[in-house]
């Protein structure tokens, strides 16, 4: 991987932010985007990436409007909270299929929306090391296949409502513990 230090400023960045921190430290790399950027598609965007401070991704996310692809966007980094969702302005018919997967911080959820705008989010926690979930609303339009699949230390789930589910297959798979 090429590793950037410094400064990077995004504000005038018009092309794919896809695969773009794929495996970067970003606690060398402080990212500065003055204005709303016309990327959609946040697939792998921080694919393996590390920070110890989930505001080294704010100020990127927090520009971007109708995003329609967050697939496996934090998979494996290190962010510490899902609290980055409420920052996130999802578009018509978006996907998170396996966004926080396997992230290794994320071990409880509390208090989730996720807006009726997404279609999919088949394996979005996938082998987290959850141990409880409490008001949670997955307002998908479609699949939550696999949701919550691995997640093998969840002992507890309280007040999670599915209103526009069409697929719940393996959403609890390998959770030995509920």
């Amino acid at each position: 991987y090429l590793q950037p230090i410094g400064i990077l400023d995004l504000s005038n960045y018009t092309e794919s932010l896809a695969k773009f921190f794929d495996g970067v430290d970003l606690d060398k790399l402080r990212i500065i985007c003055n204005k709303e950027i016309p990327q959609k598609d946040f697939s792998y965007c921080f694919y393996n990436s590390s920070f110890s401070d989930d505001s080294a991704i704010d100020t990127l996310l927090s520009k971007a409007t109708g995003i329609t692809n967050l697939d496996y966007c934090f998979y494996k980094t290190t962010v510490r909270s899902t609290d980055i969702l409420n920052k996130v302005r999802m578009g018509n018919n978006s996907t998170m299929n396996y966004t926080f997967a396997e992230c290794p911080n994320i071990t409880s959820l509390e208090g989730v929306t996720i807006p009726n705008t997404v279609t999919e989010v088949e394996g979005m926690f996938y082998g987290c090391p959850l141990t409880s979930v409490r008001n949670i609303t997955v307002n998908v339009r479609g699949s939550i296949s696999g949701l919550f699949k691995g997640c093998s230390e969840l002992t507890e789930i309280r007040t999670m409502k599915i209103p526009n589910v069409t697929n719940v297959s393996s959403v609890f798979e390998g959770c030995s513990k509920l």
